[in-house]
C-alpha cells in the first residue's frame, strides 16, 4: 500500500465499449483510485469489469435501481497496482447517485471516499438538486464515523457561476446553499479552486450551446488538503466521454519525508568503454598527484596530504 497515491474522477457518459479505455486510463495515469459518473452500471456490469481486468481492478458500483442500464450510475475503481483493496467496505446512500467505500491507506489507516452523480439544475430549479445534497447530509449527520475524506463525482452545480461557468451566471441558491451546509458538516473544501482561486477552467463544454461549466470537483477535509498536490484538469481521451477528469495526488499525512535521493551513475554508464577508459586515466593522475604532495610536502601551489598512519 502506497503512502501516496492519484485520484481521480470522471463523467464517462455510459457504459459501452468503454471496458478497455477505463483500464488503459487508470494504466497510463497512475491512478490508484477512479470515481465514475453516470456509468449505467450495475453489480453485473461490474462483474464484467472485474472479469475483464481482475488482475489489476477492483469495482464498486451504484446503479439506478429501475434502469440501470439506461441512466445514473456511480463507481470507484481501486488500481491492485497502488492500493490494498482487501476488506474494503461499500455503502449506498443514494442508489445509482452516492456511494461511500472506506478503503485501507499507508500504515493502518484507513479512508473514506464518497462519489457523487448529483441530478441537474434547470434554470432558477435547482430543488432536486438540493435535495440530493440534504439527504447526504443527513446520512453524514447519523452516521459521524462515516464522514468522508474525500467527496468527488460530477456536481451539476457551481457553487461561483460568475468563473465557474461560461457565460457566467449563479446556480440556484436552494442547491448551492445545500451543499455549502454539507461541506460545513462534513468539512470538506474544493481542492482545486483553493489551490487556484482566480483560474478559469472547465470541466464540461455543452456543445449545442457553447456554454461551459466546472461541475466536477474534488472535495477533501483540512488534513487531507495539506498533505495533496497536483490538483489538475485533463482531457482523457476517452470516446464520447464529455468530461473532463479532474484528479489530485493525495499522500498520507504520517508517511515520511522522501527526499530527492543521492546523485549517481546511471548503470549503462558504467559499462561504457570510453567512460571506463577515462575513469582509469584520471584515477591514475590524481593518485600520482597525491604522491607528489606526499612527497614534496603542502605548498602554495599543492595541497598536503598527510602520511598514511603506521
Amino acid at each position: 500500500m502506497k503512502a501516496s497515491i492519484k485520484i481521480g474522477s470522471l463523467n464517462i457518459w455510459g457504459y459501452d465499449n468503454k471496458l478497455n479505455s477505463i483500464n488503459q486510463l487508470m494504466r497510463e495515469k497512475r491512478l490508484g483510485v477512479l470515481m465514475l459518473q453516470e456509468t449505467h452500471m450495475d453489480g453485473e456490469r461490474g462483474q464484467e469489469v472485474e472479469a475483464a481486468f481482475s488482475k489489476r481492478l477492483k469495482v464498486f458500483c451504484s446503479g439506478n435501481p429501475t434502469s440501470p442500464h439506461t441512466k445514473e450510475g456511480v463507481a470507484i475503481i481501486l488500481n491492485k497496482d497502488y492500493v490494498n483493496v482487501n476488506n474494503t467496505e461499500q455503502t449506498e446512500i443514494v442508489p445509482g447517485r452516492a456511494m461511500l467505500i472506506k478503503m485501507n491507506w499507508h500504515n493502518g489507516r484507513k479512508l473514506n471516499i464518497c462519489v457523487v452523480y448529483a441530478p441537474n439544475v434547470n434554470g432558477t430549479n435547482g430543488h432536486e438538486n438540493a435535495e440530493f445534497w440534504r439527504t447526504i447530509h443527513q446520512y453524514f449527520e447519523q452516521n459521524p464515523n462515516k464522514r468522508p475524506d474525500i467527496l468527488a463525482g460530477d456536481m451539476n452545480v457551481v457553487e461561483a457561476g460568475m468563473i465557474d461557468r461560461l457565460p457566467a451566471h449563479d446556480d440556484p441558491e436552494e442547491a448551492t446553499e445545500a451543499l455549502d451546509n454539507l461541506k460545513i458538516l462534513t468539512g470538506l473544501h474544493d481542492g482545486w479552486r483553493d489551490t487556484y482561486p482566480d483560474q478559469k477552467a472547465y470541466t464540461f463544454h455543452q456543445i449545442a450551446t457553447g456554454s461551459q461549466s466546472r461541475l466536477d470537483r474534488i472535495y477533501a477535509t483540512n488534513s487531507f488538503m495539506t498533505s495533496s498536490r497536483e490538483w489538475n484538469i485533463g482531457a482523457t481521451g476517452i470516446c464520447n466521454a464529455d468530461h473532463k477528469m479532474v484528479t489530485v495526488h493525495a499522500s498520507n499525512e504520517e508517511a515520511p519525508s522522501v527526499g530527492k535521493g543521492r546523485w549517481a551513475i546511471p548503470n549503462h554508464i558504467l559499462k561504457d568503454k570510453q567512460f571506463i577508459q577515462f575513469s582509469l586515466k584520471k584515477g591514475m593522475e590524481a593518485e600520482q598527484a597525491l604522491e607528489e604532495i606526499n612527497r614534496l610536502g603542502r605548498t602554495s601551489l599543492h595541497a598536503y596530504a598527510p602520511p598514511a598512519p603506521p
